[in-house]
């Protein structure tokens, strides 16, 4: 993570709170979406790793899921903190790269 996403991680008050917030922010920059049935729908060793640099405890990770609104006000926060880019806005250069590695 970087030194935004450790900031904001840092910010959370619950222990079960932070290891769902980085897997979602991971699931959301790697997957460029979030998982909406269960956020925390990652491998485990996944979520170890997500836990071990900011020093998180991964196995209070399921209390997470007891209220689900708060999956879903981290992924809007994740959403803003990542800046994603609308599609329409780069399908071009979408359809460049593409040709380029299809020749």
């Amino acid at each position: 993570m970087d030194a935004k996403a450790l900031q904001a991680l840092a910010g959370k008050r619950r222990p079960a709170t932070k290891p769902g917030w980085a897997a979602q922010r991971g699931t959301g920059r790697m997957l460029g979406t979030f998982l909406a049935e269960d956020p925390l729908d990652v491998p485990g060793q996944a979520l170890e790793f997500i836990a071990e640099r900011p020093g998180i405890d991964p196995a209070c990770a399921p209390e997470y899921l007891t209220r689900p609104k708060t999956a879903y006000e981290h992924a809007w926060e994740i959403r803003d903190l990542l800046e994603p880019a609308e599609f329409s806005n780069r399908e071009q250069k979408v359809r460049d790269y593409l040709a380029a590695r299809v020749w």
